[in-house]
């Protein structure tokens, strides 16, 4: 093996790298759950027990949501990855365009579709009394309305990081949570109440993609946003991964 070859796979340099993307993934996992956090401590005290209430009924319509995004963005950028490693030159503008219009095409049906039936949804998932029927369909509503940001965010975020800029990745996931610390504040003491805390998220998300759109004006970016109907085939190996 050549001194080149042993430089790059000598156990301290995958140390590393490898603590590296750790502090990162971790400071990003942190950031987004003291998000997440404050919207509860923000619902109890400005807006009362049923505001948490109707946020806890609903976070099954979030986390099914994210669920179904997270196949887009971590999927798609996990087949980047592989890709960079076969050497195909132009696969991240293919997947990246795929997971951004699959994504924002999920959103889209969810909206449509979930929001004439926000107020039976909450009933289905145990809102009994009409005040909190009320607020849990009003937090279903906010949250579909933000679906769109989170898509795009979430895309940009994982596959800015795998194309070259983790620590912009990093600073989106920062942003996000600063960001929805600071809007739920103003949208709830703006008299929004439970929508305005899950409006919140989507700026919070819109101001996480924006962090990420310097990556697009280095040089080294590959992500470009194209015409992906003739590669809708790679949407099933996506799907699969």
């Amino acid at each position: 093996m050549s001194k080149a070859s042993n430089s790059l796979t000598r156990d301290d340099t995958v140390k590393l790298a490898y603590r590296k993307f750790l502090i990162l993934c971790g400071m990003g996992i942190l950031a987004s759950t003291v998000g997440v956090v404050f919207d509860t401590i923000v619902a109890g005290n400005a807006i009362g027990e049923t505001a948490l209430s109707a946020i806890s009924l609903a976070n099954p319509v979030y986390l099914l949501s994210t669920m179904v995004f997270m196949i887009f963005s971590v999927g798609g950028c996990t087949v980047f990855s592989q890709k960079i490693g076969e050497g195909e030159e132009g696969a991240g503008q293919v997947l990246f365009s795929i997971a951004l219009s699959a994504g924002l095409a999920v959103a889209i049906l969810l909206i449509v579709v979930g929001i004439p039936l926000s107020g039976t949804l909450a009933s289905a998932l145990g809102a009994s009394s009409a005040e909190t029927v009320s607020m849990t369909a009003a937090y279903i509503n906010g949250l579909l309305v933000s679906l769109p940001f989170i898509v795009v965010s979430s895309v940009l975020t994982s596959f800015v990081s795998v194309d070259g800029s983790p620590n912009i990745s990093f600073l989106s996931s920062v942003a996000v949570a600063a960001a929805k610390i600071a809007f739920d504040l103003i949208y709830v003491f703006a008299g929004l109440g439970v929508l305005g805390i899950a409006l919140a998220t989507g700026t919070a998300y819109l101001v996480g993609a924006l962090v990420c759109l310097p990556h697009f004006k280095r040089d080294f970016c590959t992500l470009k946003f194209i015409n992906c109907l003739p590669h809708l085939g790679m949407v099933g190996q996506i799907v699969k991964t």
